[in-house]
């Protein structure tokens, strides 16, 4: 009889098998599709400020790829994300994403820094520094360097009788030096009567004009 039991179940194993196949097969395939539809919706969500400025304009990599925007889909697993915009510095985070995604947050991006140099005689002068997130005021300047951030900046030297006025830009990491030495000389003037009146204008570039009373 033992013969015979074994064979049957063995006959039976060999017609449940197809069915258990089947239903192995059918687990594997509901294990994916949840995994394919969760990771899907797997994204990574973030603001990029440029010192507390939201900026709506920005370049992004994920991985690699260019082109990613906050809130894409993402996918899971290990991700780098590069981001950077005009006169910042870069950011550069890595991360593990599962399916809930990775919010991230604000991205503050610190501007791009650069030297400016402003060497000025004579004295005594004043000195204005104007740029677009930069302004001093000096007074007798002779030489000194600034750490500033990028862009255009414009420089006014003003002497006891005139002004000069240059401009410079300034880029990452670099050095810009701006030079201004008038050449000065004196001028006698003679005048009947002697109490009068007079200007004095000089031929461009230099664009100088003085007032004054002979006395």
């Amino acid at each position: 009889m033992q013969p015979v039991q074994h064979a049957e179940r063995l006959t039976k194993l060999r017609a449940l098998l197809p069915l258990l196949c089947c239903i192995f097969l059918g687990g594997i395939l509901l294990v994916w599709q949840y995994h394919r539809t969760q990771a899907s919706r797997a994204r990574i969500t973030f603001e990029v400020h440029l010192e507390g400025e939201r900026l709506s304009s920005y370049h992004a990599t994920l991985n690699g790829i260019l082109g990613y925007q906050s809130g894409f889909p993402c996918g899971v697993g290990s991700k780098t994300l590069h981001v950077e915009a005009p006169n910042a510095e870069p950011f550069e985070t890595n991360m593990f994403v599962w399916y809930s995604g990775a919010p991230l947050g604000t991205i503050s991006l610190p501007h791009s820094r650069g030297t400016l140099t402003v060497d000025i005689a004579p004295s005594p002068n004043r000195v204005s520094i104007r740029g677009e997130r930069f302004q001093k005021e000096l007074v007798d300047c002779s030489q000194q360097a600034f750490q500033v951030p990028v862009g255009q900046y414009e420089i006014i030297s003003r002497f006891e009788r005139f002004s000069r006025k240059q401009s410079a830009h300034v880029e990452r990491n670099s050095a810009a030096t701006v030079s201004i030495k008038p050449s000065i000389a004196t001028l006698e003037l003679k005048a009947e009567p002697s109490a009068a009146e007079f200007r004095l204008q000089s031929t461009p570039p230099e664009e100088i004009s003085v007032d004054g009373r002979r006395t």
